[in-house]
């Protein structure tokens, strides 16, 4: 190959690669999100809060609960958008059942402390960033 061919050939590829920077699209901003959960008054001792999409994109992982509070930095926070926000917390009941993952493995059951209305058919909302993101409260009721 000719030093020619070799400066088109670097030429050619050096285009290419100028004309792919910039080409991703921007970083959408993230907010911060905290507050607290209560169930029937009291701090809700552990669980985690989903956020899942009611416009387009991905949801979050889920956020936990400890002792009543709930943080997630910027980093890792939400885009501008409006969610559905599922809270669960369950405990052990005590009683050994059938795994369902595993046959013939036994696990310790437990059961869901959180009304429905709150987790799988939740009317809870939240928009981003419209709602004072860093000082949310939940006040759930068991009944």
């Amino acid at each position: 190959m000719s030093t020619r061919s070799i400066s088109f050939v670097t030429l050619t590829l050096l285009l290419g690669l100028a004309s792919l920077v910039g080409c991703s699209e921007p970083t959408p901003d993230t907010y911060p999100l905290a507050g607290t959960v209560t169930l029937d008054d009291k701090p809700l001792d552990h669980g985690t809060m989903n956020l899942v999409p009611m416009d387009s994109g991905s949801g979050l992982p889920a956020i936990s609960i400890e002792q009543g509070a709930f943080s997630c930095p910027v980093e890792s926070g939400p885009i501008a958008g409006n969610y559905r926000v599922e809270i669960t917390a369950s405990e052990k009941t005590g009683r050994m059942i059938e795994d369902p993952d595993f046959a013939g493995k036994q696990t310790e059951e437990t059961r869901q402390l959180i009304p429905r209305r709150y987790n799988v058919q939740s009317t809870l909302t939240l928009s981003i960033p419209a709602d004072n993101a860093e000082s949310l409260k939940y006040d759930l009721k068991s009944r």
